[in-house]
């Protein structure tokens, strides 16, 4: 510790510590940590001696500072103002008035990194146009740490946008839904534009095209070929994120959908089905087709 090696220095005090845990090592292991900003590990740690902290007023004031690093601003708030109050000469006043400074220091400078975040995954989500499937699938992840106002933006520009795929779309749009939000969106959906009111939707697997089809593979293929069933349920899954929110709309005939599927797969049946099926079965395989096409773009799709 005395060459700054402190870091190092870490590793052997934790070793001591599970030899022997009593309050000397406690507080030195506790000190390093704070020093190399292990700060949620510092406060558990001190937290099995706390006693040791609470009877030294500068344990207590290191114990406090901790708790602020560790943006546990509630209960650093609550000890400043008791030790506050009951301090009767400056230093110690002084002191305590210290760490309260350090904590609004630590709200804002924490503040002040939420909003840089906040406004990088802003820029990031304006920028998806340029990302691959995996790049946005992570920039929609990261919304989460938008408030309302922010996120509701990013939905706007996500749904609106020709370049981002469908499956993120719907995973927003269940997203919107799921918070009840009644603003009305357009949603870029296979080269058409749509006003969405996300709150009037229903979710995937309300859909009744949706619930036809799982009680018809369940039906055909669940106990009669179990490996299909697994191969036709996850590809179905994908159409399903792709269509919404129209799957009604595009799946007019649930069993002759189902059907498409188990002649891609059956041996000798490729497009027998469809080919020798009516202008209504046409319609499904052209959009299964459409579907196909979009994946496989997606799948190829490189990174930025």
């Amino acid at each position: 510790m005395e060459r700054g090696e402190t870091r190092e220095a870490v590793d052997f005090i934790e070793k001591a510590y599970t030899i022997k845990s009593d309050r000397e090592t406690n507080l030195v292991l506790v000190t390093v940590l704070y020093q190399v900003g292990e700060y949620e590990k510092a406060k558990n740690m001190a937290g099995e001696h706390l006693s040791l902290y609470q009877n030294d007023e500068q344990l207590y004031a290191l114990y406090t500072s901790i708790l602020i690093k560790n943006h546990d601003f509630l209960q650093a708030e609550k000890i400043i103002a008791i030790e506050k109050n009951k301090q009767n000469n400056q230093v110690s006043v002084t002191l305590w008035q210290s760490l309260a400074q350090s904590m609004e220091d630590e709200k804002e400078s924490l503040e002040r990194t939420k909003k840089n975040k906040q406004q990088q995954v802003l820029k990031n989500v304006f920028s998806m146009s340029n990302q691959s499937l995996e790049e946005q699938s992570k920039t929609f992840k990261e919304t989460e740490i938008l408030p309302p106002h922010l996120f509701l933006q990013a939905a706007e520009n996500i749904l609106a946008n020709p370049f981002v795929n469908g499956i993120t779309k719907t995973t927003m749009l269940q997203t919107l839904l799921s918070r009840e939000i009644d603003t009305p969106f357009t949603l870029e959906w296979f080269n058409e534009k749509h006003i969405i009111i996300p709150k009037n939707l229903v979710p995937i697997q309300e859909s009744k095209a949706v619930q036809a089809i799982e009680d018809i593979l369940k039906e055909q293929l669940e106990n009669n070929n179990p490996v299909l069933y697994q191969i036709v349920s996850q590809e179905i899954y994908i159409h399903f994120m792709l269509l919404y929110p129209f799957i009604d709309e595009i799946i007019t005939a649930p069993e002759e959908w189902v059907q498409l599927y188990i002649d891609r797969y059956e041996e000798g049946q490729q497009n027998s089905y469809q080919e020798n099926g009516s202008e209504q079965i046409s319609k499904l395989a052209e959009w299964m087709l459409r579907l196909d096409n979009t994946i496989e773009e997606l799948a190829q799709r490189p990174n930025s």
